[in-house]
């Protein structure tokens, strides 16, 4: 019977244990940045129409090759908004983490967005059919038009010259934040993280974001410092190859003939 249990450990072997099953594979987003916001009672030297200014600077690790892969979605962010010395107010904070995503006081969790939270790991978001992403490929300028008005926020991106960081983007938020509330921001972010992901479903992370939009747009209110750090992991489980018909044969036999050897024994 010894032949049998060897049998049947090697077929399991093959099943669950292959070489490369279950190979998983990462792209991150590592960042830190800086800017200011004002609104338009409050543009002075500034000036009129030009409401913010953001430089990030940035590390993309992209490891992620085309396939199709099983996705979890890690965000650990933190955006600040503190009074400038020109105008007073009171301070805000966006934030994103194991909790779910939060305004200030208000909190829309993972479990209200029909997600749960594994520690380590993030959100499972499924399976999905992404794209190999060359972060090169961001390098240059770039617009969007959000409401067929004109542009509404531009960005350089460009190699950073910065100790520690592969990439600086600098932003410019060209509308209002009391605008913006209007806008379902979530949508167009994880959009946008989706395209710079390969494709990445984010659909849950974006509909927290929309929740808070008519809290961003009340933050329209005097000038701020911006102060925004953090990262955002994707990792991609490969999923384990089916077995052939024959090699599930194999293991219930194995299986039934442990069973039968034990029995014997006992």
């Amino acid at each position: 019977m010894k032949v049998y249990a060897i049998v049947a450990l090697a077929a399991l072997a093959m099943l669950v244990g292959a070489p490369g099953a279950s190979a998983s594979y990462t792209s991150e987003v590592i960042f830190a940045g800086s800017g200011f916001y004002c609104a338009d009672e409050s543009a002075g030297a500034w000036g009129y129409g030009d409401f913010g200014g953001l430089s990030v600077l940035y590390n993309y690790s992209a490891g992620i090759p085309s396939g199709f892969y099983s996705l979890s979605f890690m965000p650990d962010f933190r955006m600040t908004l503190k009074p400038a010395w020109v105008s007073g107010g009171e301070a805000h904070e966006l934030r994103v983490g194991p909790a779910g995503i939060a305004c200030d006081a208000d909190l829309v969790s993972w479990a209200d967005l029909g997600c749960s939270w594994e520690d380590g790991e993030g959100i499972a978001i499924g399976d999905a059919a992404v794209e190999a992403v060359d972060p090169e490929s961001f390098l240059g300028s770039h617009a969007w038009d959000l409401d067929g008005g004109g542009d509404d926020v531009t960005a350089e991106v460009a190699h950073s010259a910065r100790s520690g960081y592969n990439y600086e983007a600098s932003v410019r938020i060209l509308r209002s934040l009391e605008w913006l509330g209007t806008q379902p921001i979530g949508t167009l972010v994880g959009g946008g993280l989706s395209a710079f992901f390969g494709g990445v479903p984010m659909e849950s992370f974006g509909a927290g974001l929309n929740a808070m939009t008519a809290d961003i747009g009340s933050w329209h209110s005097g000038a701020y410092r911006l102060r925004l750090s953090g990262s955002l992991t994707v990792t991609a489980a490969e999923a384990p190859p089916v077995p052939e018909p024959g090699t599930l044969l194999l293991v219930g036999t194995g299986i039934v003939c442990l069973t039968v050897t034990r029995r014997k024994r006992s």
